[in-house]
């Protein structure tokens, strides 16, 4: 048992050096990113799928850099630049760093990355739970039901239903 616990704690010792190194990599990237570009967007990335993240990049390759990450370890990779530069404007992202946000570093027109931001953008379907984020108004109406016939083919004991019966639907308040 003693091998098979030094081989656990061995294996368990490189994963930990490879998050490590790995988050090493992530803060040089980010200060290497902030140092070389001038201008960030900040961009919420929620229901956003990593083939349209991929299709993003894509079209933005020359003009602009996409940056995802954990929120814990961007704000702890910008704490790290304002201990070296305490003026440094990237502490008023700080606020801004909530859900899932992603920054695109450029260079050039910020109007030029916006058009290919929303050029990629693409209408999510709709989720049970998901919150909209855009007013939904129903307006109210008289809906008709027709209930469905039944499975079999033999007469049914029971007496005929109606054929159509309508419902009324009330209007519901946005809150």
């Amino acid at each position: 048992t003693l091998a098979v616990t030094q081989f656990f704690s061995g294996k368990k010792e490189v994963l930990e050096m490879a998050k490590r190194e790995k988050k090493k990599a992530y803060f040089e990237t980010f200060e290497t990113l902030t140092s070389e570009f001038s201008k960030i967007f900040i961009v919420n990335c929620d229901h956003v799928g990593s083939n349209q993240l991929q299709q993003t990049r894509i079209a933005l390759r020359g003009k602009a850099v996409v940056l995802m990450g954990k929120n814990t370890m961007v704000r702890r990779a910008i704490r790290d630049m304002l201990v070296k530069n305490p003026e440094h404007k990237l502490a008023a992202l700080l606020p801004h760093i909530k859900q899932n946000v992603g920054f695109v570093f450029c260079k050039g027109e910020l109007a030029e990355v916006k058009k290919v931001l929303l050029a990629n953008k693409v209408a999510a379907v709709a989720r049970q739970g998901a919150i909209s984020p855009v007013t939904v108004v129903v307006p109210p109406a008289t809906l008709v039901w027709s209930p469905p016939r039944p499975l079999s083919s033999r007469p049914s004991t029971s007496p005929p239903r109606s054929p159509r019966v309508p419902s009324k639907s009330f209007p519901t308040s946005p809150s």
